[in-house]
């Protein structure tokens, strides 16, 4: 699980740089500014409510892509490959 209130908790509380956030969690400071980057963008606040948990927290920083907003793999067409592999030479790894 995600160290995002511990993050939080460090700089905004305790007034920790990012640095010194990254030295106490065992993250990367890159890490640590993703974070709170993340949180200001998402519009929330310091202290957080009762009422966000540690989940509700993780999907308000990372909400969920759809599926059709891929990375933009295409689907491998092995008819091709295959009508490809008849000619000399051809291997796997050509």
């Amino acid at each position: 699980m995600r160290k995002i209130r511990e993050v939080l908790k460090c700089l905004y509380d305790r007034n920790l740089s990012a640095r010194e956030t990254a030295r106490f969690t065992g993250l990367g400071r890159t890490a640590v500014n993703e974070y709170r980057e993340r949180f200001r963008q998402a519009g929330l606040v310091w202290p957080l409510t009762s009422e966000i948990d540690d989940m509700a927290l993780e999907v308000a920083l990372y909400p969920l892509q759809r599926a059709t907003e891929s990375v933009g793999r295409q689907e491998i067409d092995f008819e091709v490959i295959h009508l490809e592999m008849k000619n000399k030479g051809a291997t796997l790894r050509v």
